[in-house]
């Protein structure tokens, strides 16, 4: 759907928006008024390339980091549950019974909530930088 606005209505267009210029073109004997989007064009190039702040991969990797850390909780986990079996069966019965029943529990939930809490400080960090990033691009942008 096409919509028509007057000159002025561009230039305030032209100004709040990613329209670098306004051009006059002529088509079939009316003349239109084109707003070009340059810089938007150039924000893509830039992401596409890894060159801009707004594609970071570090959710993805973030993921991966988290993957990571939950394997080796529960490897721990299994650390404790068997290191708890051995003691039970050799002479330290109480303490294997210690191991398994309060340590090895206690060591998998702290151990899940310590490494979500880590990864969501990493995604916290990154998206920080990101809005730092956008209020800077907007203040050079806006003319101060």
């Amino acid at each position: 759907m096409a919509k028509f606005l007057s000159l002025k209505s561009l230039l305030k267009l032209k100004q709040t928006s990613y329209a670098s210029k306004i051009t006059r073109e002529e088509s079939a004997g009316r003349t239109f008024l084109v707003l070009s989007h340059r810089r938007r064009h150039r924000r893509t190039r830039q992401a596409l390339s890894g060159l801009h702040a707004s594609n970071f991969i570090t959710t993805t990797i973030i993921k991966i980091i988290y993957g990571l850390a939950l394997l080796g909780v529960i490897l721990g986990f299994l650390g404790y549950g068997i290191m708890g079996l051995i003691l039970l069966f050799n002479d330290a019965a109480v303490q294997g019974l210690v191991m398994m029943v309060i340590v090895a529990p206690m060591f998998l939930v702290f151990g899940i909530i310590g490494a979500r809490v880590y990864c969501e400080l990493l995604v916290l960090m990154f998206r920080i930088a990101e809005t730092l990033v956008s209020i800077e691009n907007n203040t050079r942008g806006g003319g101060a």
